[in-house]
């Protein structure tokens, strides 16, 4: 993340606020009514079908960063830190995992490192989305090109394209993916979409109208979660969101940024309830208001932190979907509570 490209973003903030207000929900409990002035304490409703079964229970982890050593070996430590992550998941019983971007460094070798890891520390499904990392290959060998690079992350994980869609327990997961980054000029490290899996996403949202509906991509859309302002967001935002404010309740998960779960701006919801952040690899954070361990850069704070390892676990119901951060190194949950997000999510926009 570039801090001075951060810094303007920040004084840009209010324009770029497709479709409205937005409502930092970091660290909250509210329950969405018919109209968005008016929510709740989600301390009034919890009971409403709490002992309903959840229909399904994902976690989300990006950038774990597989990415071979100079000298051609293994990253010991973020293969430990995907390792205990992964330990953590499973005690979780959770329903499927997903892996939003950055896995590797785009080689063959860290694909194989990838999945040999999974297969012997998960047993239920595992999704993957592309990174920009996994284009990175550019950098080492002079001939490759973005095609390479696509088709060795489509035969690592057996897929056909970059976006995807799958069906578990009644509920829509929607998976996108850049399909470019140095044949496209100037976009750097943001996610280009083409038209057709633009118009791919909007299908996909239609069909599953009245469903719970979880879109990844690995880099957040533009003035969305904190640190999707300065570069590294996606080329196509106003398109998207055009789509998501025709299409209320869904979820929007990405990574990229590192940003520490706990931080501002890390839950917003405007037409959609956005997530970002987090990583098992390390947390590089940028904010204009001081937090622990930061240091001043200019008009924000900065940290950056090796010893982190975090990631999300987002559990859907019937009626509201909860939202937990959690760190791997202590094997806790961040924060006391889940932010609960209820069902319809139609007042995000005023419908």
């Amino acid at each position: 993340m570039n801090i001075v490209n951060y810094v303007l973003g920040l004084s840009l903030w209010p324009w770029l606020l497709i479709g409205g207000s937005m409502i930092d929900c970091i660290g909250t409990k509210i329950a969405l009514t018919p109209n968005a002035h008016n929510a709740r304490s989600v301390s009034a409703v919890t009971d409403r079908d709490s002992d309903a079964a959840p229909r399904l229970k994902v976690a989300v982890l990006s950038d774990t960063h597989l990415t071979q050593t100079a000298d051609g070996h293994e990253n010991i430590m973020n293969v430990a830190k995907l390792k205990a992550a992964l330990r953590d998941v499973t005690a979780q019983h959770v329903d499927a995992v997903v892996v939003n971007g950055d896995i590797t460094g785009g080689a063959a070798s860290d694909y194989a490192t990838f999945n040999r890891i999974v297969k012997r520390n998960v047993q239920c499904p595992v999704y993957v989305t592309i990174g920009n990392h996994e284009f990175y290959r550019t950098y080492f060998d002079k001939r490759e090109t973005d095609d390479a690079a696509l088709h060795r992350f489509l035969d690592a994980f057996h897929l056909r394209n970059v976006y995807y869609d799958k069906w578990q327990n009644g509920c829509h997961l929607i998976f996108l993916g850049s399909e470019a980054y140095r044949s496209v000029k100037g976009i750097g490290e943001s996610a280009w979409l083409s038209a057709r899996q633009v118009k791919w996403l909007k299908q996909q949202l239609i069909a599953s109208r009245g469903e719970p509906t979880m879109v990844f991509l690995h880099q957040p859309l533009r003035g969305t979660v904190g640190q999707s302002m300065g570069g590294g967001d996606v080329v196509q935002t106003p398109e998207i969101m055009a789509i998501l404010h025709d299409s209320p309740g869904v979820v929007w998960w990405s990574g990229h940024t590192h940003r520490s779960p706990q931080l501002s701006r890390s839950i917003i919801a405007n037409d959609a309830l956005f997530v970002g952040g987090g990583s098992t690899a390390y947390s590089d954070d940028i904010d204009n208001q001081r937090f622990a361990g930061s240091r001043r850069e200019g008009n924000v704070y900065t940290k950056t932190d090796q010893s982190t390892n975090a990631s999300w676990t987002v559990t859907i119901y019937n009626d509201r979907v909860a939202v937990q951060a959690w760190d791997h190194i202590t094997h806790r949950p961040i924060g006391r509570e889940p932010s609960v997000w209820y069902w319809p999510m139609e007042s995000i926009h005023g419908k």
